[in-house]
């Protein structure tokens, strides 16, 4: 599954700042001074579980994941991080969880000493990074219903309203990522994904433009099925 990942961080190909995507409204702000942007490639790792906590980073463009392997080779994707998240999972010395770019991305690495720096002399700064982390926390709360309680077209109808609800309409179309990272993030296998989009399509909540992306086209419906009442 990993055969195509990189055997370390990512590589030290620095860009320009030009390559930032416009941040979401509620994005957390920095300042432009600390940082530096880097590229990394599909499915390139950015951190290890276990390594060192050395640094923190914010999604420019593109999109992250973060999984933990198990000792069987099977895989859990935690979760999916886009432009302009800042991929903080904790204060820990270790890193609780393996990083890896979704696509080919940008993200801006940030030293541990520069947000500890931050947290202890900006106010306004550990108020947004508190009330991150508790959209964080609620998050995984709704993730722990999801996986527990909810059929495979009850978890997916989720997952895309979950996406849906970051773009200013619901119907605009979502890139998503492969079927595989959904599968290994909802508890699913693959071929159940596709079956239950191909379903979804059939029944015109949805419409499939390409492998990569899906567009809503029925958020009514969507709902419904989220909240298990279709």
């Amino acid at each position: 599954m990993f055969a195509t990942l990189a055997n370390r961080g990512p590589s030290s190909r620095p860009v320009g700042n030009s390559a930032a995507a416009p941040e979401p409204v509620a994005a957390l702000r920095l300042p432009e001074n600390i940082g530096r942007n880097v590229a990394v490639e599909r499915d390139e790792v950015i951190f290890w579980e276990g390594d060192q906590a050395t640094s923190y980073y914010r999604v420019v463009s593109g999109a992250v994941r973060i999984c933990k392997l198990m000792a069987d080779g099977r895989r859990q994707v935690a979760d999916f991080f886009t432009a302009g998240d800042l991929v903080v999972l904790d204060l820990a010395q270790l890193y609780s969880f393996t990083a890896e770019a979704v696509v080919d991305s940008v993200v801006r690495e940030y030293s541990r000493s520069s947000i500890m720096n931050l947290l202890t002399s900006d106010q306004q700064f550990s108020r947004q990074l508190l009330a991150i982390t508790c959209r964080r926390l609620m998050s995984a709360h709704h993730q722990m219903v999801t996986l527990g309680r909810k059929t495979a077209e009850e978890r997916i109808a989720t997952f895309l309203s979950g996406l849906a609800d970051r773009k200013p309409k619901r119907t605009l179309p979502i890139e998503l990522p492969s079927r595989s990272d959904i599968a290994d993030y909802l508890g699913l296998t693959v071929e159940t994904v596709s079956r239950v989009l191909a379903k979804l399509k059939r029944q015109g909540v949805i419409e499939l433009p390409n492998t990569h992306s899906v567009t809503v086209v029925d958020p009514d419906a969507l709902d419904l099925l989220v909240e298990g009442a279709a």
